[in-house]
């Protein structure tokens, strides 16, 4: 909607003008008027907003100087580097003295209007609508060329900030300004050695620690307040002010809702009544691990029996290269052939290795992004996909109709047009007769933050409007392509990049790729407080890659990931929603879960206990298709009042699996004790379940030895199913 003329309608009768003329403020006073469950209320220009249930807290206010908003107009320049952007903001006119002058009414509905005081006829809106127990809410002015709005209300220093999709570095994110975009996360993300090195190769593609693969404009904080935008545009959330928070907007109208709950549980279920909730896992899935391997079929068959021997519960193979593979980079790197269709010189026998895995009870899982490739130099292939989509108009273009080259190290890539109907039906054809016909049971659905900001689109929207909403079509696509073949709740696909009603359509996500390091930045810290941020924006089901994905090396040399760091890392992700292996960007120079004994044991343990696990996790399973609870929380989703768990940072990560288990794991270099907090309640020692503390209000904090094969891991006396699990456990070790 946009603004025409402004009617300054007084229909209440609570409704005072004070003071006019002279230039002097028109401030409009309001008592406390009452919209469904929501109370608001003006004095000197300030607007308030509380739930009228008894003791509850207030949840939006305006700052005391007045100044709740501001309008004007923008020019935004859009910098890419492989998918990383920079983004510089050139304010050309700008409105920053509005004044609230009149209100209206109505049943499911309550409008501010007013002026800008040092702008000439500019006016605006902010409405606030019911929605369902939730209060909505739009800012329009009626000046077209208004394309940047804000919206200020306060905050407190005591305040933290949790969500806003996947944030890797930041636990609480008060303090930062964070770029609403989906991106490329990046490689080091800050870490001063790694990214310093990355862009000295590539300037810009370190990102950095606020650059998400999953950035969506929504929060919960610890004083139940949350606030989400309804906008794809680009948007930025400063949080920087002590005392201020500023949402912009760049575009011409603001859309969102302010959430209520008496809990943080429950705003996170408020949330994805909007967001859309994720189905359970397949139950194949939830019952071992999914083992990433490469190098054909004589390879992946040697080591599925190798682990299989060593008694590992496997549900899966996951062969990404099942396309083939290409050497890049003048032999210095290799990757897939993005056209998708089965190498079978890669893969000879492929139906025979299936029909043997199948009666083990094993999937194979492939690879699928919204990319293609001309594969005339293959040589093999059967389709070109590349050229057929070339022929038929359904690659993404730029201004004089020629395809988008994006760049991927030495290559380039078209990617599928999602606006363009005919090719959305034709890729899904492709999943389905190319990788469902091929038997895969499910898919990494990669990509999907590529779309570039100045392409040209089949609808005519502009790649900057597009840009955020490309990967929830992405997952559409992949989603529809399961549902027409009848295999929803069968097949699964996990994707790495969304925006906020990813869940709607998304079978599970994980964490993108760190990289094979211990830090917080882009290392095993940060793909838990990824996991911890993302359970608070609706990402339910999420994992990360075992061992992490990015290490740097030449001719063996270099960062590469050790064997420390991958045991520490399957011990985390045993407690997670999915236990996925891969061999990384770099598999001939990075340690394997089959590399040895060691490691072929350890991952042998942690597969078991996340199989054992899968009755529990059943019933997380269940919370979030009802609620959205994610199954990794935040210990303050359950102990809101906890000292420990509201001052936690990088340096004392825990989580929770579901509300009965508590971890405290592992993440730096060379430590065999770990500092855990135990909250108010009875605990028991998952390794041995005899071993229990009383902990009394308050919580309790202990150092444990915790030596590899052993995180610190306890979980509450009156769970019998944890139990039951550890129990057995016990015996068989």
């Amino acid at each position: 909607m946009r603004l025409g003329r402004i009617k300054l309608t007084f229909l209440l009768s609570l409704l005072l003008l004070q003071g006019c003329g002279g230039g002097e403020a028109n401030h409009l006073a309001l008592s406390q008027v009452a919209l469904g469950d929501f109370l608001f209320e003006i004095d000197s220009n300030q607007l308030s907003i509380r739930h009228s249930r008894e003791g509850a807290p207030i949840l939006w206010r305006s700052p005391a100087d007045g100044r709740l908003l501001s309008a004007g107009s923008t020019v935004l320049g859009v910098k890419d580097q492989r998918s990383s952007y920079s983004v510089t903001e050139r304010v050309s006119k700008v409105c920053r003295l509005p004044e609230i002058q009149g209100v209206d009414q109505q049943e499911v509905s309550i409008a501010f209007f007013g002026v800008f005081l040092d702008c000439d006829d500019a006016t605006f809106e902010l409405r606030f609508d019911l929605h369902l127990t939730q209060l909505k809410f739009a800012l329009d002015t009626n000046v077209p060329e208004f394309n940047h709005l804000t919206l200020q209300y306060e905050t407190s220093k005591s305040e933290r900030f949790y969500g806003f999709g996947e944030q890797y570095s930041f636990v609480n994110l008060k303090g930062q300004n964070i770029p609403v975009l989906t991106q490329e996360q990046g490689v080091g993300r800050g870490e001063p050695l790694l990214s310093t090195l990355v862009n000295l190769f590539s300037p810009g593609s370190s990102g950095n620690p606020l650059t998400s693969y999953y950035s969506i404009p929504q929060y919960i904080s610890n004083m139940h307040r949350s606030l989400f935008l309804e906008n794809t545009e680009y948007s930025r959330f400063d949080l920087r002010q002590d005392e201020r928070v500023t949402v912009h907007l760049f575009g011409d109208r603001m859309s969102g809702q302010i959430l209520q709950g008496e809990s943080m549980l429950d705003l996170i279920e408020g949330f994805t009544d909007y967001s859309g909730r994720m189905p359970a896992l397949p139950d194949w899935a939830n019952r071992g691990a999914i083992i990433g391997l490469q190098g054909g079929t004589e390879k992946v068959t040697k080591v599925w029996h190798q682990l299989y021997n060593s008694g590992a519960p496997i549900s899966a193979l996951w062969l990404q290269d099942w396309v083939g593979k290409r050497v890049t980079l003048g032999g210095a790197g290799s990757q897939l052939w993005w056209n998708w269709e089965l190498d079978e010189d890669r893969y000879p026998g492929w139906d025979e290795m299936l029909e043997e895995l199948d009666q083990e009870g094993v999937r194979v899982l492939g690879y699928v992004n919204p990319f293609l490739v001309d594969a005339e130099a293959k040589g093999n292939v059967k389709r070109n996909l590349y050229q057929e989509a070339l022929a038929l108009g359904y690659l993404v273009e730029k201004e004089d109709g020629s395809p988008f080259p994006i760049e991927i190290t030495d290559f380039d890539a078209g990617i599928v047009d999602l606006t363009h109907p005919d090719a959305r039906r034709w890729m899904k054809d492709v999943i389905i007769d190319q990788m469902i016909g091929v038997g895969l049971s499910g898919w990494m659905a990669d990509f999907g933050e590529a779309l570039p900001f100045d392409s040209v689109l089949f609808d005519g929207s502009e790649g900057q409007e597009f840009h955020n909403i490309y990967p929830v079509e992405w997952a559409k696509i992949n989603a529809e392509a399961i549902a027409e073949v009848g295999l929803t709740g069968e097949a699964l696909f996990f994707m790495r990049s969304g925006f906020t009603t990813s869940p709607s359509f998304s079978s599970a996500f994980w964490l993108g790729d760190q990289a094979v390091t211990w830090d917080h930045y882009d290392g095993i810290k940060s793909s838990v407080i990824g996991l911890l941020n993302g359970g608070m924006s609706g990402l339910a089901i999420n994992h990360s890659d075992i061992g992490g994905y990015t290490s740097l090396t030449f001719q063996g040399v270099g960062l590469k990931r050790s064997e420390e760091l991958l045991m520490r890392w399957m011990e985390v992700n045993a407690f997670t929603a999915m236990f996925r292996s891969h061999e990384g960007l770099a598999p001939d120079s990075s340690v394997q879960i089959y590399s040895n004994e060691k490691t072929m044991s350890q991952f042998s343990t942690f597969a078991r206990v996340y199989a054992e696990l899968s009755v529990y996790r059943d019933r997380l399973f269940d919370e979030a298709t009802k609620k959205g609870y994610p199954l990794v929380r935040h210990p303050m989703l359950h102990f809101e009042d906890d000292l420990y768990f509201q001052s936690m940072s990088k340096n004392n990560l825990h989580y929770m699996l579901g509300s009965d288990l508590i971890v405290a794991p592992v993440l730096d270099m060379g430590a065999t004790t770990v500092e855990i907090h135990l909250p108010e309640g009875r605990w028991k020692n998952f390794w041995n379940p005899s071993e229990g503390f009383d902990i009394p209000r308050g919580g309790d904090t202990f150092i444990v030895n915790a030596p590899i094969g052993k995180p610190a891991v306890f979980f509450i006396e009156e769970s019998r199913v944890v139990q039951q699990a550890a129990l057995k456990l016990k015996r068989e070790r």
